[in-house]
């Protein structure tokens, strides 16, 4: 089932996204540009018409695409004002072709007399045994350079003063983060990303060469990834700076907010609410990622409650479901190496609707097997996120109907404490919330008043809620409801306040083993809010239970 989704855009919106408003790049001479592409490691196929489709939109850039960069010679350089690419030759084809002498002469020339140079991602990770082209990019991959699964980080900017970034104010994005560049010449950095080792990492700076100018940027990793604002914004800009030296286009909002402040943003396998340019809630569904969860889920004040993939569990996403063992093989730990867990959780079918009044509903298809074999177990997922209300807060329906196949199915865990195999650490699996470690210093508080974990983890409620205050003083935070239709309600529940992360563990205390043919339908509600003391959660889950 493809995915489909619903987006409402002004036309001012759309021209904005690119930062380049009409009345003010309308009259300025148009930029002549060359995309490089045809060979490259990522998927050159469909980051390649992104890349020109960011360009043309605010009408100044006239994009052509060369797929084989390698025929060029002096005369077809001199037709553009800047080349940008989107080409390497990390992936075989390009590299038993390499550029000749006479088209690095001619390469070399253009930018040497006035011309620009862009290096998109992967871009630059070509000719290391060039030493003009690699002090003419400033940094690229080499040894020693590394990067861990793609993430969301923070972009801020370290030269407010460039014609690049005037204006720009920090933004998120989803993308790969390179560490350890190999550089090979002076540059100077214009935006970092801190790593995961707490170590800022440039991913854009510029360099000069002769007369001429390099952008190089190295966000981009997917399709995905060039569809965000801010990564639009340092593109357009970018390209005109190495074209011409300057740069006037208009600074870009993530989206026509509209009179109520709020905007959908869409991107492959990915629907987010934005609330003043921020993202309040994010929901990612890529299939080659299986799981889907949500990450960031903020408060309305922008306080990020959820935690992606942290070094300790990098199998652990935000909000998300997964089983630990069904039939004894492992869904729930991935490998290091590989990512890969044992069983596969494969997602199948999506359909996302966002909504006018800015709710959104989910409709998902999951798929358990064993590598290589048909579906021992399905799951048919409906989730509705409710409109926010006035101070940003807003409610996660969750339903999942789950189906065994043609045998009966195991549903187990690591074994608690007292039983055979116990552990310390046993008893999860289900639905989950990974929190962000500056909500460390926050308190849990179930249904009957208790805010120790030795009172909460393992223990029955109704509910359980994670709060506390921002550095800022703004109180927030995320609660879960369980409903009493689920089996085994009130459930036990999960607790750890040193990650934290917390869950209503339907198989704390033992397995459920599901009849061949026969379903399971589990309801839960994942409740982020402001301020809100314990009796105005209880009227939360109350109205959530039909009490």
């Amino acid at each position: 089932m493809k995915a489909t989704v619903h987006i409402h855009v002004t036309v001012f919106g759309l021209l904005a996204v690119t930062g380049l408003l009409l009345g003010d790049e309308a009259a300025l001479p148009p930029v002549r540009v060359l995309i490089l592409t045809g060979n490259n490691n990522h998927d050159w196929k469909k980051t390649t018409p992104e890349l020109k489709a960011a360009l043309e939109t605010g009408g100044r850039f006239k994009v052509d695409v060369t797929e084989h960069p390698e025929r060029l010679a002096g005369e077809e350089f001199a037709r553009y004002d800047v080349l940008v690419s989107n080409w390497n030759t990390f992936a075989g084809g390009a590299d038993k072709e390499p550029w000749n002498d006479k088209t690095k002469q001619a390469f070399l020339g253009f930018v040497r007399g006035g011309k620009g140079f862009v290096v998109i991602h992967a871009g630059g990770s070509m000719f290391y045994d060039w030493p003009d082209f690699q002090k003419l990019i400033g940094a690229t991959w080499g040894k020693g350079t590394h990067h861990g699964p793609g993430h969301e980080f923070e972009v801020a900017f370290t030269d407010a003063a460039s014609p690049i970034t005037t204006g720009l104010k920090p933004f998120k994005t989803a993308d790969e983060l390179w560490e350890d560049m190999v550089v090979n010449g002076e540059r100077t950095v214009l935006a970092t990303a801190v790593s995961p080792a707490d170590k800022p990492e440039p991913v854009a700076f510029v360099t000069k060469y002769g007369e001429g100018r390099c952008f190089n940027l190295v966000l981009g990793h997917d399709a995905a990834a060039m569809k965000n604002v801010g990564f639009r914004a340092l593109l357009v800009r970018g390209v005109a700076w190495a074209a011409t030296g300057q740069m006037t286009a208009a600074v870009p909002p993530p989206a026509d907010p509209g009179k109520t402040g709020y905007a959908w943003q869409e991107a492959e396998g990915k629907l987010a609410l934005l609330k003043g340019g921020h993202i309040l809630w994010q929901f990612h569904c890529r299939k080659e990622e299986g799981k889907p969860y949500f990450h960031p889920l903020c408060t309305g004040d922008g306080t990020v409650l959820t935690a992606l993939r942290p070094g300790d569990h990098p199998w652990h996403r935000g909000v998300w479901w997964s089983w630990k063992l069904i039939d004894g093989l492992n869904y729930w730990e991935e490998d290091p190496k590989t990512g890969v867990s044992q069983g596969v959780s494969e997602l199948v079918g999506v359909n996302l609707r966002p909504d006018k009044d800015y709710s959104a509903r989910m409709e998902l298809e999951m798929s358990y097997h064993p590598p290589g074999k048909t579906a021992i177990l399905t799951e048919k997922r409906a989730i509705r996120v409710g409109a926010p209300a006035k101070d940003g807060g807003y409610a996660i329906d969750w339903t999942s109907t789950f189906t065994a196949g043609k045998v009966e199915v195991k549903l187990d865990r690591t074994p608690i404490p007292g039983q055979e195999g116990g552990a310390g650490h046993g008893g999860y699996a289900g639905l989950s919330a990974r929190m962000s470690p500056e909500t460390r210093h926050w308190t849990f508080v179930n249904s009957d008043g208790d805010t120790e974990q030795d009172r909460i983890h393992g223990r029955e409620a109704r509910w359980v809620d994670f709060s506390g205050t921002n550095p800022a003083g703004a109180a927030g935070g995320l609660a879960f409801f369980d409903h009493p239709s689920n089996l085994r309600y009130p459930n036990c529940w999960y607790a750890n306040q040193g990650m934290p992360y917390f869950s209503p563990a339907i198989l704390f205390k033992e397995p459920y083993v599901l009849p061949a043919g026969k379903s399971l339908s589990l309801r839960y509600l994942i409740y982020v809010h402001g301020h809100a003391d314990t009796p105005a959660i209880e009227k939360a889950w109350k109205e959530f239970s039909g009490s």
